[in-house]
């Protein structure tokens, strides 16, 4: 008999990865929506109201307000452990396109020698890190620090945009310099010499748009005209 309960427990606080992922949706909706108290959390009320309603009839669910808190802790664990690793040294990032922690080989390694059991958080793709952060990283918080909270994750995100958009400068900007450089090669008529200045030359002037629309003989004449 006690078995029978102990199975019907588990079967009764079981979450699917569906479950879970809806739940978490529907909870960052909610934060958007502007249905937090003024301590920064999601009501009782909300909770059935809202949000329960939606999960349980979307899936065919049965998930109550007792539930929805062991999920609550749940998202809660899993958000301390990723602000633990970012907190941990100003030397994490976040790549927002492929969902994953960044670091130097030597950060990673100061981490790991005091979490050792967290080093697949190297290689894993934790594709709710942001919506942890919107649907319950104020959830503990109260009063001003919830509002704290929330403008340190709009920085957050502000920084991870940052970020992306100088990783795609910097990749564009060795794209041009490799096409550039190729077309200094193609180019008839010129020895070595010549060539490894042109490049010095090109950023100088401000050419390297130009440069790439030039034909081949164009860029001989501009570089005669110019260098020699």
């Amino acid at each position: 008999m006690g078995d029978l309960q102990g199975k019907q427990r588990i079967g009764y606080n079981t979450w699917s990865v569906e479950e879970s992922s809806m739940l978490l949706e529907l909870m960052v909706d909610a934060a958007n929506r502007g249905w937090r108290s003024t301590n920064g959390v999601l009501s009782k009320q909300t909770i059935e109201k809202k949000i329960l309603p939606i999960l349980n009839e979307k899936l065919g669910c049965q998930k109550n307000y007792t539930m929805y808190q062991s999920r609550l802790t749940w998202f809660k664990q899993k958000l301390n452990k990723y602000s633990e690793l970012m907190q941990y040294s100003s030397g994490f990032g976040w790549d927002p396109i492929t969902k994953k922690f960044t670091a130097s080989d030597e950060v990673w390694e100061n981490y790991f020698e005091s979490h050792p059991k967290q080093r697949h958080l190297r290689t894993d793709t934790i594709a709710d890190y942001e919506d942890l952060h919107l649907g319950i990283g104020n959830a503990t918080a109260t009063g001003r620090n919830s509002i704290a909270d929330i403008r340190g994750m709009l920085k957050l995100m502000e920084k991870w945009e940052r970020d992306r958009e100088n990783k795609e400068l910097e990749n564009k900007e060795v794209e041009n310099n490799n096409n550039i450089w190729n077309a200094i090669k193609e180019t008839p008529n010129l020895d070595n010499h010549t060539r490894y200045k042109v490049p010095a030359f090109i950023h100088k002037f401000g050419m390297k748009d130009a440069f790439l629309k030039m034909s081949h003989e164009k860029h001989w004449e501009w570089i005669k005209y110019n260098v020699e």
